[in-house]
């Protein structure tokens, strides 16, 4: 049988393509995998030689998970000796799911004579059910207005438009350093839908409303505003800009795209305004949360946000435009009007 490794790479192409996992998942997956292998080759196995992935049962899996389940002293390289804490609920069920997906890779795609897939045999422990945080109305106007006030002159109308439109949207942070301007379509000259390539490859399209019967449009308007102002950006490059939509507005890497951890790093310094930590994914919980109170179809909030199931918001049902629209619209409504468009930017 071949070694271990050389299978990693084809079942990190595997997960990709024809799973559709993100890369985030892969590599996770990837390393619980060779952090398993490791174990089995130092310690799996009192005598002879280390199991091979044919020989395995689930009793090696269960062995495993109870010693990352106790607390122990590991020796490091140096000499020098750390405490690890035992692994929590959600990461032994995390490592359940990786060894499921790997030796069903094993069997089903490089034909391993495996009978029976041990990982299977294995119980996920129950995770509690978890309410993800939600900033209020007043305080996600808060963080709005200091995106613009607080942040420095070259960065204001940029992050503005950042935190307003991952607000309005409710679009996950890559999803929204990945925008590029061919992704958006107008009407009447304004944007009024977002091409989104979410989890797994998955497309969706995404509301911009402008439609002032429902008094819709800061998501609209925050790209409108960002859109000129990043023309200009662009017109004083001595290079061409790249044509993802939101940029680094100046330094070295003026008019490249901003990166998550850009974005993440906008966010850390207005957490001060909230006198608690912010990270930018609680802007799609908020839009979630709010939508849904407001009165917003349940899948028409799931099609926005790219859930594959309404098991986050039951049954996938379908949606139309004016749905998508309207869940805009309500969030329109019933935030206070502090947060809108900045003057004299």
């Amino acid at each position: 049988m071949r070694p271990a490794a050389d299978f990693h790479q084809p079942f990190a192409t595997h997960l990709r393509v024809e799973v559709g996992s993100s890369e985030n998942t892969i590599r996770a997956y990837l390393g619980d995998v060779k952090r398993f292998r490791r174990w089995l080759d130092a310690e799996g196995r009192s005598e002879g030689p280390p199991l091979t992935w044919l020989e395995l049962t689930e009793r090696e899996i269960r062995t495993y998970l109870a010693h990352l389940a106790t607390e122990r002293v590991v020796e490091r390289p140096d000499g020098s000796r750390v405490m690890i804490a035992p692994i929590t609920a959600k990461t032994t069920h995390r490592i359940i799911s990786s060894l499921r997906r790997w030796f069903d890779y094993l069997m089903d795609v490089e034909k391993l004579q495996i009978h029976q897939n041990p990982a299977r045999r294995i119980r996920k422990p129950k995770l509690p059910k978890r309410h993800p945080p939600a900033l209020t109305s007043e305080q996600v106007a808060s963080l709005i207005a200091a995106a613009h006030e607080r942040s420095r002159s070259s960065e204001r109308v940029r992050n503005w438009a950042i935190t307003t439109f991952l607000y309005y949207t409710g679009l996950r942070v890559s999803e929204l350093c990945n925008m590029r301007l061919g992704d958006i379509d107008y009407e009447n000259g304004w944007p009024a839908r977002l091409r989104v390539v979410g989890k797994g490859d998955k497309e969706r399209t995404v509301a911009l409303s402008h439609d002032p019967t429902i008094g819709a449009g800061e998501a609209a308007r925050a790209l409108s505003v960002w859109l000129q102002h990043r023309a200009g950006i662009v017109a004083s490059l001595r290079g061409p800009a790249c044509d993802h939509v939101w940029l680094v507005p100046v330094g070295v890497r003026s008019g490249q795209a901003i990166s998550p951890s850009g974005v993440r790093a906008v966010f850390r310094s207005l957490a001060q305004i909230l006198g608690e930590p912010v990270h930018p994914h609680v802007l799609r919980h908020s839009f979630a949360t709010h939508a849904v109170r407001s009165g917003a179809r349940l899948d028409a909030v799931q099609r926005l946000l790219g859930h594959a199931s309404l098991a986050t918001t039951g049954m996938y049902l379908h949606a139309s435009d004016a749905d998508l629209a309207d869940v805009v619209g309500r969030l329109s409504l019933q935030l206070p009007a502090d947060s809108s468009a900045p003057t004299g930017t």
